[in-house]
């Protein structure tokens, strides 16, 4: 009979070969033939690229605290926190976990994107408000940050509401220790999430990177395909002033695009080729850090469990 251990390992290697990739999955066009489209694109790759980046790097950082775990708990019962911990490993992968924390990365994205254009609509209506009631006080910005505040805080509890290792903790606290919860229940957050990323994450990064790679030439062809009408527009001696105004106006738009395209193509190309590489090295550093830690936690409970039979 093969060992859990033995069959996580065989789980990972052949999700990562694509065995559930029997499911249909609906064939969308591409979008950069369109000029509105085409313009976004470098951003768009570098903003994929950054997030893929930073992904992997704080993962990586959560894994190095993983043997530090053990010794953050003052004398649980060691066989709980095992079954806790195996059970935050699992939950990375669950459907309900995978959805949660999809959905909340995606507010997370849009908020840092808008974070100043936000901050100032709250700003600016607070103020306002308090200008009403008499207040000369701009306590906009204040509100501002808590709102922030408030919103991490309250992304943070709804995905643990989607984590079953979290309910698991409540449910043992008595084994666990009250003074253990608030370090287990972080715990949980980090190799949950590490999990995710391992396992899910950042495979969907390489998906992504993969398309922007297809979607390049398309892109490219587009932006020099307006290039080329609005210098037309521009040598047209029968185009009136303001029409060349605005040709001008936006072809230096376009150029900055050119531009811009120019400068991530280097980085893309590298990481659409080493993205599967990353994903299996992590997805391997994460197995041995998983194994790494259970082995001392059940290693642990062992212990005291032959102290007690003395």
């Amino acid at each position: 009979m093969l060992s859990s251990r033995v069959v996580r390992t065989l789980y990972a290697g052949l999700s990562l070969l694509g065995c559930a990739g029997t499911q249909d999955v609906p064939t969308l066009s591409s979008s950069m033939n369109r000029p509105a489209h085409a313009m976004a694109y470098p951003e768009q790759v570098a903003a994929t690229l950054d997030q893929m980046e930073q992904d992997e790097t704080s993962a990586r950082e959560r894994l190095k605290a993983f043997s530090q775990y053990p010794n953050q708990l003052k004398d649980p019962d060691f066989q709980v926190v095992a079954s806790i911990a195996e059970l935050a490993d699992q939950e990375g992968r669950s459907q309900a976990f995978v959805a949660a924390v999809d959905q909340q990365r995606t507010v997370r994205r849009f908020v840092a994107k808008h974070d100043k254009p936000l901050s100032n609509r709250i700003a600016g209506a607070v103020n306002r408000a308090t200008e009403d009631k008499g207040c000369n006080e701009e306590v906009g910005p204040v509100a501002a940050y808590a709102s922030r505040r408030a919103m991490t805080r309250e992304l943070n509890e709804s995905l643990r509401k989607h984590n079953a290792a979290q309910y698991a903790i409540s449910e043992s606290e008595g084994s666990i220790g009250k003074r253990n919860v608030k370090a287990l229940r972080n715990q949980v957050d980090a190799i949950s999430l590490t999990s995710y990323m391992a396992h899910v994450g950042l495979d969907d990064h390489r998906r992504e990177i993969s398309r922007l790679s297809a979607d390049y030439q398309d892109a490219a062809d587009t932006l020099a395909g307006v290039a080329a009408d609005l210098q037309g527009v521009l040598d047209d001696p029968a185009q009136s002033p303001q029409t060349k105004k605005l040709a001008k106006r936006r072809l230096l738009e376009v150029q900055a695009s050119q531009q811009r395209l120019n400068e991530v193509t280097p980085t893309l190309d590298a990481a659409n080729q080493d993205a599967t590489a990353r994903v299996e090295a992590l997805r391997t550093d994460y197995q041995v850090a998983i194994d790494q830690l259970l082995d001392v936690l059940h290693a642990a409970a062992e212990a005291a469990a032959a102290a007690a039979g003395r």
